[in-house]
């Protein structure tokens, strides 16, 4: 998946994937991030149906290896430290692994919450950051969190764009949110 946008928090930082010593790590945990499914999708695998949840995906331990190229074992080593430190759960079968990262929600949930534990709150500054969004931005916006907008936000951009050429209609808005 090449599209969309994933948050860091800066406190990453502070983190032991920050370790210098060893930057594949970091490097491994964005590369996990961007994997993470943005919303649920379907998958048949030997005729059985089955739903990868939003924050996880499904992928082969050898086509890890492949990408970040190393062995297995140091896979294995990787996703046992993820899984101990409580950041991801993984679930192996004989078709592949289906990770699920812990808190995605509260990290990838940007314009959905200020940050609070319970996320009950509206973020003021992210209403104003979606203001000062371009138009080239708002459709990005759009196409990569458009199911979890509210009606207040899809007013934001509706206001924004109020000349005929670039006005995204409430209806294709409301199309998008509920697809």
């Amino acid at each position: 998946m090449n599209n969309g946008i994933i948050f860091i928090h800066r406190k990453l930082r502070e983190h032991w994937l920050w370790d210098i010593s060893k930057p594949e790590y970091l490097l491994w945990w964005i590369d996990i991030l961007c994997e993470a499914l943005y919303k649920p999708k379907a998958l048949v695998i030997d005729n059985n149906p089955i739903v990868i949840p939003r924050g996880s995906f499904r992928m082969s331990k050898v086509k890890f290896a492949e990408r970040w190229k190393c062995d297995r074992r140091r896979i294995d080593r990787f996703f046992k430290l993820l899984e101990s430190d409580g950041m991801i759960v993984q679930c192996t079968d004989r078709h592949g692994t289906t990770i699920e990262v812990c808190n995605y929600a509260e990290y990838q949930d940007y314009f959905r919450n200020d940050g609070t534990a319970d996320g009950t709150q509206k973020n003021e500054v992210n209403k104003r950051e979606l203001k000062k969004l371009t138009k080239e931005d708002e459709v990005l916006y759009i196409h990569n969190i458009a199911d979890v907008m509210t009606t207040e936000e899809i007013g934001l951009i509706e206001a924004k764009n109020k000349s005929k050429d670039t006005k995204i209609s409430q209806k294709l808005l409301l199309q998008l949110y509920l697809k």
